[in-house]
């Protein structure tokens, strides 16, 4: 259904919007990646606990996902998501500031708090709007271009600002994001839920059993984030896969990562004309038939001890298949869920952020021993999620 009500914005305005609040989660996570060593000697620190300043904004981004959507289910979206973002330019005023480690990994904790309220509600913002599912996927495509592709260039926009800025200058520019991104936000985006006032904060909570008790929600959610923890098991070990093994310097790294970029926004361009004219749930279908296919190719290869085209082949195809997959799946996956959506969208963010940190966590205890680790991190994420999807389930079209 088109939206028609002359009060609410067009979709081109909810996508860049959308677009902009998505962004901020995943350039904090990956922006200050580059700037580890200098943070730990800035703030006599370890390198473990600049690394647990890592940890726990995963933490706080999938707790805040879990407190903010039900929030937004019982008291609309605009009042929590403003908060949520307030709470981030505060936290991140405080990471440029704090002189200790210990404050840097509060004021990290509290910034993803913040940030978590944009992960779920700008979601939520497009299911409000717009019921076609066609039209929704359009706009699920930009957000999931940022969330696909940010992880990957944020690395190196830090790189860029930490020479010519320092560390807290990067923390400044997420500062200044965030305003920008409260200001738009605040001016581009009128209240999309009416506020329940009959429901109770114990039935907001509650919403999370009927969720998951929601037929075909946790085969869409399962599937979809374990393919994408197979885009984190890539991005962990593949410094030490191409820098190490195959010689490459920085440049030559980097242009890589950006054919992973490139693969991953044209996947995301194919599925939004797509869906113009097809159901989400074909298109799924499609994209978990190749992530088996990309996946078992990437273990294969692996075998062979490949020239680095050979290698990088099923990869960018998985990448690509991702793109193409991730907006009609976050489509699917808030379907139907009425007054619950929030807390559909939190239950789904969390899973995407545990499963991608697992996926992180497991490759950094392998990495550097061969091309295997990554070639199983990312073919089990595929052979995972075409099984949880197809056999798992017993192909039950429930959704």
């Amino acid at each position: 259904m088109k939206n028609t009500n002359p009060r609410m914005p067009g979709l081109i305005r909810v996508s860049l919007i959308g677009g902009a609040i998505m962004a901020l989660t995943p350039l904090s996570i990956d922006m200050y990646l580059p700037a580890f060593p200098f943070i730990e000697i800035d703030l006599k620190g370890t390198a473990s606990l600049v690394q647990l300043s890592l940890s726990i904004f995963f933490a706080g981004v999938t707790l805040g996902q879990l407190f903010y959507g039900p929030i937004s289910d019982k008291i609309g979206r605009k009042k929590p998501l403003i908060a949520g973002l307030l709470i981030f330019l505060l936290a991140g005023i405080g990471c440029i500031y704090t002189k200790s480690i210990g404050m840097f990994i509060f004021f990290r904790f509290a910034q993803a708090i913040g940030a978590s309220a944009g992960m779920v509600i700008s979601q939520v913002i497009v299911t409000d709007l717009y019921t076609d599912h066609r039209k929704s996927g359009q706009v699920f495509s930009v957000l999931m271009l940022v969330l696909g592709t940010a992880p990957i260039i944020a690395p190196t926009i830090g790189s860029f600002l930490l020479d010519s800025l320092g560390w807290r200058g990067i923390f400044a520019v997420l500062l200044g994001a965030g305003a920008l991104v409260l200001i738009s936000f605040v001016i581009g985006i009128p209240e999309t839920s009416k506020p329940r006032p009959d429901a109770s904060m114990a039935d907001s909570f509650r919403a999370y059993g009927k969720v998951l008790k929601f037929p075909g929600f946790l085969r869409i959610s399962l599937a979809r984030n374990i393919m994408n923890a197979g885009m984190f098991a890539y991005i962990t070990t593949s410094p030490f896969i191409f820098m190490k093994m195959y010689g490459l310097n920085e440049f030559q790294y980097g242009l890589v990562f950006a054919g992973t970029a490139v693969s991953i926004m044209l996947g995301n361009i194919l599925s939004g004309i797509l869906l113009k004219k097809t159901d989400p749930e074909k298109l799924f279908d499609v994209s978990n038939v190749l992530a088996l296919i990309f996946g078992v190719l990437t273990v294969i290869v692996s075998f062979t001890k490949p020239s680095m085209i050979v290698l990088l082949l099923p990869i960018i195809g998985y990448m690509f298949n991702l793109g193409l997959m991730l907006p009609g799946s976050t489509s699917l996956a808030l379907r139907g869920h009425g007054k619950n959506t929030g807390a559909a969208s939190a239950i789904n963010g969390s899973i995407q952020f545990i499963t991608a940190f697992g996926a992180s966590g497991i490759m950094s205890a392998f990495s550097g021993l061969s091309l295997l680790p990554m070639a199983f991190g990312v073919g089990i994420c595929g052979v995972a999620s075409s099984a949880i999807y197809f056999i798992a389930a017993g192909k039950k079209k429930t959704v």
